[in-house]
């Protein structure tokens, strides 16, 4: 940063300040405490689980015909699923990690 050019013209400080704020302000907003990313996670996956079982039973009743859309749902579902177990594998390895730490 070149301290003449900001001693020579204080509307640098200020729009230097203006955009610092701004820019925390941004990572403040974009931020999501882990428990509540986690939730959202899982709730998107139930959310999925539950329009697959629907989707299923209408098939197995005979009022839905789209057999490929059904599929391509419980695929979508199932990866998702898988997505989340591997998740939880994670931070249960990294919690079990830190257990073991030495203090």
């Amino acid at each position: 940063m070149n301290l003449n050019a900001l001693s020579q013209n204080p509307a640098v400080i200020t729009n230097t300040l203006h955009s610092e704020n701004a820019t925390v302000n941004r990572k403040k907003e974009s931020e999501l405490p882990f428990a509540s990313m986690v939730s959202e996670m899982i709730q998107s996956v139930d959310a999925q689980q539950h329009v697959v079982a629907g989707d299923v039973q209408k098939l197995a009743s005979g009022e839905a015909d789209n057999l490929q859309a059904i599929a391509a749902n419980m695929a979508k579902a199932d990866l998702s699923f898988r997505f989340l177990m591997e998740m939880r594998d994670k931070l249960i390895t990294s919690y079990q990690e830190v257990m073991r730490m030495q203090v």
